[in-house]
């Protein structure tokens, strides 16, 4: 038996509602899943290792520095940094532990105050930023460390 046209209407309309519906949960969920991901240096500056010609660390206490341009400890020390997570404020703590100078291969020089050797939160500020500072994550803060580690102290 053959349905008619009026029969077949309220189905092939109630198939249109479900697939708008269906479009509907996906961009939301879409939506939200980009929502749920935090703003970090790394995304907010997109500096890659290859950016980067090299960087002179300064321990502040030592007063003596360092220039690093061995490209798997400037990737490392980018991967420690691209975890921060900006932070609104001004900073009103110690002089900072370390001072970098990072060149990029743009000619531009990025400046950034570290705090990192206490075992309260890790801190840096970057000299691009001026709404405040960023704070590292523990994984930031463990991969910033051994590649400081690895440097040596500052001679």
């Amino acid at each position: 038996m053959r349905k008619s046209a009026r029969e077949m209407k309220p189905t092939w309309l109630s198939g249109v509602l479900l697939l708008i519906l269906i479009i509907i949960m996906a961009t939301g969920c879409a939506v939200e899943e980009k929502r749920a991901q935090p703003e970090t240096w790394g995304t907010m500056y997109k500096v890659k290792a290859e950016d980067i010609e090299s960087i002179s660390i300064t321990s502040i206490s030592l007063n003596h520095s360092v220039q690093i341009s061995k490209p798997e400890t400037i990737a490392q020390l980018v991967k420690g940094f691209s975890s921060g997570i900006p932070r609104s404020g001004k900073l009103d703590i110690r002089p900072p532990d370390y001072s970098l100078a990072v060149q990029l291969n743009s000619g531009e020089i990025r400046e950034v105050a570290l705090w990192i050797a206490s075992d309260a939160s890790s801190l840096f500020t970057d000299n691009s930023y001026n709404s405040g500072y960023f704070e590292l994550t523990a994984t930031g803060k463990q991969t910033i460390t051994a590649a400081l580690e690895e440097i040596g102290p500052p001679a």
